[in-house]
């Protein structure tokens, strides 16, 4: 709701699954321009490195690889901690777990969604030309 205020800064990004909004980036299902083409390639390199990241927190904090069944605020407040813990095991130099099998793939991201908001679709054109239009 924040995101639909515009009262954060920013976007979001997302994969395929999910419509393109206006706070709301999604990869282009068929690059055609080269600037369009860098701003996929951007997109991917960038999800990438916060899926890592995603998993990581879920190796090291095994209450993220399930559901959490808390009010949203306190999952929000649960999500904050780990980040916070995450950090200061980083600082530390402390080992990132290795994987635990049975967590894994717990988290599966929302079924495709192929309807896309016009208004999101036109701001992404417009994002692409800003930041990947130049040669």
């Amino acid at each position: 709701m924040m995101c639909e205020r515009r009262d954060v800064k920013g976007i979001l990004l997302g994969d395929r699954g999910y419509p393109q909004l206006p706070y709301l980036y999604t990869p282009l299902a068929n690059p055609v321009t080269a600037p369009e083409r860098r701003y996929n390639a951007a997109h991917i390199v960038t999800r990438c490195m916060v899926e890592r990241c995603f998993g990581i927190w879920k190796r090291r904090f095994a209450c993220l690889s399930m559901k959490l069944r808390t009010k949203l605020e306190t999952s929000s407040k649960i999500i904050l901690a780990c980040a916070v813990l995450h950090n200061v095991a980083r600082q530390r130099r402390e080992d990132i777990p290795d994987m635990v099998p049975d967590l894994l793939d717990r988290n599966v991201p929302v079924a495709a969604v192929h309807q896309r908001n016009q208004r999101g679709a036109a701001e992404r054109v417009r994002f692409i030309q800003q930041h990947f239009g130049q040669e």
